[in-house]
């Protein structure tokens, strides 16, 4: 995608492909990022610029794919990332499994635990 988002609504990314942003991504207080796990490789948000995050991140698992405990994901890829979704305690359930959110300045990954 050619420019930036700015995502105040619902921005889906479906399992089996990911998404390029060309610059930045800013994700505002009432965003919400929806990621489908559906593959080890599964769709991810890669940012060429900075991506800030704030408001939710929404997982879901695609029908048939199976996630064991352990499972890694890197679901944003970007030069700078800053600030974080507002699940407590850095954990999101989904389907009754529960993943830990790890940050890094340029990554943002799932661990099923």
């Amino acid at each position: 995608m050619t420019g930036g988002i700015y995502n105040s609504g619902k921005l889906l990314i479906n399992g089996k492909r990911s998404l390029s942003v060309k610059e930045n991504f800013h994700q505002f207080e009432n965003g919400v990022l929806c990621i489908e796990l559906a593959s080890k490789n599964t769709g991810s948000l890669k940012v060429a610029g900075e991506a800030h995050l704030n408001g939710a991140l929404e997982l879901s698992i695609a029908s048939g794919f199976k996630v064991k405990e352990g499972d890694s994901f890197t679901i944003i890829q970007a030069e700078k990332i800053t600030g974080k979704f507002d699940q407590k305690n850095d954990l999101i359930t989904v389907d009754g499994q529960l993943f830990q959110i790890t940050y890094t300045t340029k990554t943002v990954t799932l661990l099923k635990l």
